[in-house]
């Protein structure tokens, strides 16, 4: 190569070697990362405050699932940010009609951003259908709050029918039960 090729090659090395240099001065550690996601959520939650309440058919058999499930759940929640509770009951529910529902119950709460992440990851878990054939989680009711009905992380509890509905009462919440155990037998919720 000529001398003018020689040194046309240095400066264009020279130029992506500063290019990179910057780059590296510019990228975040990992601590600095996290703290940077994690203001992203508390602003997005301070901005719309969020609440997704999901109907589960079974979240207790089998076994195996049910724990990876709980376990995609739990992570899921904590990874976003998002307050609320799984409340796993085993027995059904029965209805004033006579009629049994057997449900889990679900109920996140966050910004919009984080919810949508959530509603993503849920529907990507495989839930068993229940014995009828519907879809084993459905999307019950999601809309804008004016404040939390859970300020801690999110929490699992086993409880039977009656424990299930005062545990959600004493979080103002018992609401969303009613909604669930009101669902058509035909309601896939937008799963």
């Amino acid at each position: 190569p000529s001398k003018l090729e020689a040194y046309v090659k240095d400066q264009v090395q020279q130029r992506i070697d500063n290019h990179n240099a910057r780059n590296q001065a510019l990228k975040l550690t990992p601590v600095e990362r996290w703290e940077k996601s994690r203001a992203k959520l508390e602003t997005d939650a301070k901005t719309s405050l969020q609440t997704a309440v999901y109907r589960i058919h079974n979240l207790s058999h089998p076994a195996e699932l049910a724990s990876s499930n709980r376990f995609k759940l739990g992570v899921h929640a904590r990874k976003l940010e998002l307050t609320g509770c799984a409340v796993i009951v085993e027995e059904p529910f029965e209805l004033e009609t006579g009629k049994t529902v057997r449900c889990s119950l679900v109920i996140v709460e966050g910004g919009q951003k984080a919810l949508d992440k959530y509603h993503k990851q849920v529907k990507r878990i495989k839930f068993p259908d229940d014995p009828q054939g519907r879809p084993g989680c459905a999307l019950v009711w999601r809309g804008t709050v004016a404040e939390r009905f859970f300020n801690r992380q999110f929490l699992f509890r086993d409880l039977e029918p009656q424990g299930a509905r005062g545990f959600l009462a004493h979080f103002k919440a018992s609401h969303f039960l009613d909604l669930a155990l009101a669902l058509p037998d035909d309601h896939v919720g937008g799963m």
